[in-house]
Parts: structure tokens; sequence; C-alpha cells
């Protein structure tokens, strides 16, 4: 409540709230969590050392995770996913109260999901299955009244346009993503088509069309994936070479159209150089990953 106007604001302003719950360590309301300790039928998890549980996990065989214990996990993740919906209700309150929601642009995303052995892995940063990379982005615009669920392939290169076209400005070239503002008057078929790069630390690279996923993992052969009823599953690429075929044209394309796009800035940003600290605290996040000597 401290971060917004104590009084009437007329002029525009930025507000960014960073929230790190529904993440290792699960943070579940008090109530939650005893509920589940109260149930558990192994002492392996305590709630705020679930990191570590996680990543001893992760180093070892899914066999050795016990059904109660990856349950407890879930219900702990899904505890904390719920603590945060309370706290964007008390944001969207404290706005309507401030007189400023009906004026504001409101996004909500995340930068990834959390996996629990759907694919043989548990948390994230290790793969580009889909429940770690496809989350939700929420959108509020000033004086709407009427919300809609939109199904439709995008992603976070499209906030900054989107804004920009939602506050009227124009929208530069070296932008790679589209105003999803279009979605509204044409629907989602121009979203869908254009595809999505996908990319991971570890080297894992691809795009994403439609429904259908194309991955280059570092050390193996492609691998092609279809999302169906909310679940992915993989298919044989030599049983689908027209898909394989469009995939492989449509990832070319999109990485031409970066590189040129890419091109555009050159020279338009100053270098940037992070000291230690910062450097530690973005790697432990997850967003930076430092060579060690």
């Amino acid at each position: 409540e401290k971060l917004l106007p104590s009084t009437p604001h007329d002029g525009p302003f930025f507000l960014y709230i960073h929230l790190m719950g529904a993440h290792a360590p699960y943070a579940a309301p008090a109530g939650e969590r005893a509920k589940i300790a109260a149930r558990l039928l192994s002492p392996a998890i305590a709630p705020m050392a679930t990191t570590n549980l996680v990543e001893k996990f992760s180093a070892a065989k899914a066999s050795s995770i016990h059904a109660s214990v990856l349950e407890d996990l879930r219900g702990l993740y899904r505890a904390d996913a719920l603590r945060h919906d309370a706290i964007m209700d008390s944001l969207i309150g404290l706005l309507r109260k401030a007189g400023i929601l009906d004026r504001a642009i409101l996004l909500y995303t995340s930068d990834h999901g959390e996996e629990f052995l759907e694919h043989g892995g548990l948390g994230h940063a290790r793969s580009l299955w889909s429940e770690q990379i496809d989350v939700p982005l929420l959108m509020h615009l000033p004086g709407q009244t009427e919300g809609a669920d939109v199904q439709a392939l995008t992603g976070h290169i499209d906030i900054a346009p989107t804004v920009l076209h939602a506050l009227g400005q124009e929208i530069p070239d070296s932008m790679s993503g589209l105003s999803l503002l279009h979605i509204v008057g044409e629907g989602t078929a121009r979203t869908e088509a254009r595809g999505l790069l996908i990319q991971h630390w570890t080297g894992i690279s691809g795009v994403r069309v439609g429904c259908y996923k194309l991955l280059h993992p570092a050390a193996w052969r492609d691998v092609l994936t279809v999302e169906r009823d909310g679940k992915e599953e993989s298919l044989a690429p030599g049983d689908h070479p027209v898909t394989m075929r469009l995939l492989r044209k449509k990832e070319t394309a999109l990485m031409l159209l970066a590189g040129a796009k890419s091109g555009l800035l050159k020279g338009g940003g100053a270098d940037v150089t992070l000291d230690d600290e910062t450097l530690e605290k973005l790697e432990k996040l997850g967003y930076v990953f430092t060579e060690k000597p």
C-alpha cells in the first residue's frame, strides 16, 4: 500500500512487483503447511527447505521420490499459488480504492512453471517441456468491464508492444513481439501462425508453432512434441515429415527475423557492467549463469 500514491494521482506512473512465491522454497500459508505436515508419510519435507529437496530429487532417479512426498510438494506449490491470488486480489482492491484501477494497464505473468515428474523432472530450469514454459498472461485495460479467456500462443516479447499500443505509442521496428490487442478484433490466427523461438541456457533450442514444438537438445536428435488436451507428448519425427519441414522453415524464418531485428539495435544502447554481488543475486534467482573458474 505504501508503494501507491496516497492522494488521487493524475500523472502516469509505473509500478513493478516481483513475487517470489509459487517457486521453491514453496512458502505456503501456515495453515496449509500444518495441514500437509499432519498427514506426511515422510519427514522429508520442511516447507521452507523445499529448494534443497527439489535439488536432491532432481539429482537422483525419479523412482526415489515417494508418491506421498511428491503429492505434498504439489500441495505446497498449489497453496503458494493461491497465496499469490490473494496478494493480487489485495493489490487490485488498493488500486480501486486509490481511484487508479479504471485508468490502469495491469499485467500479470510468470517467467516459468514447475514440473512434478510429468516428464521425469522436478522443479524448473532443466528442460523446455510445457509444464515449465507455458505460463499465464493476464491483462486489464483502462475502462475494461468484462474479461475473456483467450487461448493463444504468446510470449513475453509481446508485452512491451502491447503496452505501447494501449498507450497509443508507436511500436519500434526493433521489437520482435506483437501487440496482443489485435486479438480482440482479429482473433488468434495471427499469433498462432507466427510461431515463437524458444531457448534454454543449457543449449536446447527450438520453435513452437500452434500445438507443435520442435526442439534440438544439445546431445540428442530432434525432438517433436504436440500438446493435446493440456498434455504434451512426444512424436516420432520420421512419422511426421510435413510437420517437421514446416517447423524447420518457420524456425529459420524466425531466426533470420530475429537477426535483422537485433541489427536495428546495434549502437543503440550502452555497455553495462554488473558488480559481483548483483551477478550472484541474479544467478541465485536463475536469471544468469556464470562459468566457475
